[in-house]
């Protein structure tokens, strides 16, 4: 997808990288749903595009300060990956989660699986932690 003066495009953009004894992966980074200037079900059209297929694995990737069990990504995992056989959680920010955060995620934990990243703090970068 490409930004073109503001806007969101379905022209994709292609990076190939070749290896020798590895599989061939395509990832694709996809503009995050939202309700603004009306490009909602635009951008909703072009994850279906994608997440339609049976081959591609989806990546869920939220935030732990957002409600992990509702929104419009989990109702189009819902209606084209119903047991999350493709899916995996992907939760940024856990060090912000809230109290109801392990109980929630408990619900988005299962098909690939669920994982929890935490960025390092600016001190930590600073000290040199490098995990």
């Amino acid at each position: 997808m490409t930004a073109m003066g503001g806007k969101i495009s379905k022209e994709s953009i292609y990076l190939r990288i070749y290896k020798q004894n590895f599989f061939d992966l395509t990832l694709v980074d996809l503009p995050g749903l939202t309700y603004v200037d009306g490009l909602g079900r635009f951008i909703a059209n072009i994850y279906e595009d994608f997440i339609k297929n049976p081959n591609s694995i989806i990546l869920y990737v939220t935030s732990a300060t957002t409600d992990l069990v509702t929104g419009q990504s989990i109702e189009l995992i819902d209606t084209h990956d119903k047991e999350w056989q493709r899916t995996m959680t992907i939760v940024t920010k856990v060090d912000a989660r809230d109290s109801t955060f392990y109980q929630k995620f408990k619900v988005v934990d299962r098909g690939l699986g669920g994982f929890c990243v935490r960025n390092r703090t600016t001190d930590e970068i600073h000290q040199g932690v490098s995990q």
